[in-house]
């Protein structure tokens, strides 16, 4: 046992520590005087005994072996995870038992280290206003993840939607399906985008905007696709009621008798030209909005200084 990595010990029948190995010594932080003599969870110095000795209170009638998990703490505020196991050395109940200790500190730290990187990665995940996926580029497009705004964004369960093979392409207006078949799953690397159609569960129509990295699969199987699915339905439809808005106020502007212009003060610049300027003065609207001052160049000189105060003044005062 001076060899072993493993702490070990042994005790008397009611537990009492007859032995211990130079593993226990490393790994408890204890000279051996400290631990022989005394009951092994005290020798121990656990930092929540009750849990443990109520482990070993139940095994040890039955002449059980246990195994437990325990926090202890060594000089300096050091703490230590441990691995222990209680076995009896014999069916007799004078027989005594041996016990180890294994470190597995690094172990353990490791893994609440990556629970709390998963559940910041998680909480931020569900704070993102889009849907987080992972699907394989094979034939099923299997899903990998989905995260919850599945169901308040198209209705469907994560369970639904990670359960059932296909349902990503079956959700996808029959127009839309070949381009986006070929836009995500069939890209090799790099980054994807596309914008498409997509039934809800309760069959409305939302128009969304898939964007995704692709990267390598494992052991050269399928890639992997990882990105983002936005439901960009109310924009769309707002840029549509703009767009139509501007149509409308175009055909009143280009109905009226007269030039109707828009002036950017900043620059001296048109922004905005009716198509009467074509009929009046022979001058499309695109000139006068493409070329800077096209203006003030095409007025008369007897009356560009006059002009040119006139409107330096309504800039300045608004009036």
């Amino acid at each position: 046992t001076r060899l072993s990595p493993v702490g070990i010990f042994r005790t008397d029948a009611q537990g009492v520590c007859t032995y211990v190995n130079e593993s226990w010594v490393t790994i408890t932080g204890r000279q051996p005087s400290e631990g022989i003599g005394i009951q092994w969870i005290a020798a121990l110095g656990v930092d929540d005994p009750k849990s443990i000795t109520q482990e070993w209170e139940d095994a040890m009638p039955a002449r059980q072996p246990m195994r437990a998990l325990a926090l202890i703490r060594r000089a300096r505020a050091d703490v230590r995870w441990l691995q222990i196991e209680v076995h009896p050395e014999g069916p007799g109940v004078e027989a005594g038992y041996v016990g180890t200790l294994t470190d597995i500190t690094e172990g353990k730290l490791a893994a609440i280290a990556m629970q709390e990187s998963e559940s910041r990665y998680r909480t931020l995940i569900e704070c993102i206003p889009a849907v987080t996926f992972t699907a394989r580029m094979d034939h099923k497009k299997t899903m990998v993840f989905i995260s919850p705004q599945i169901q308040p964004t198209f209705g469907f369960s994560v369970e639904e939607w990670m359960g059932t093979p296909g349902i990503w392409m079956e959700q996808v207006h029959p127009e839309d399906r070949q381009m986006v078949a070929t836009t995500l799953f069939h890209a090799r690397q790099g980054f994807v985008r596309c914008e498409y159609r997509l039934f809800r569960k309760d069959g409305g129509i939302r128009r969304v905007v898939t964007e995704a990295a692709v990267l390598p699969g494992e052991f050269g199987g399928p890639g992997i696709l990882h990105g983002l699915i936005f439901d960009v339905t109310d924009a769309r439809r707002t840029e549509a009621a703009l767009e139509q808005l501007n149509r409308r106020f175009e055909a009143v502007v280009n109905s009226l008798d007269g030039i109707v212009w828009e002036l950017d003060v900043a620059s001296f610049r048109h922004t905005l030209v009716s198509d009467q300027a074509g009929r009046i003065l022979g001058f499309e609207s695109e000139e006068w909005i493409r070329e800077p001052n096209f203006w003030m160049r095409h007025i008369h000189s007897d009356d560009a200084l006059r002009v040119m105060a006139h409107y330096k003044d309504v800039i300045t005062t608004r009036t």
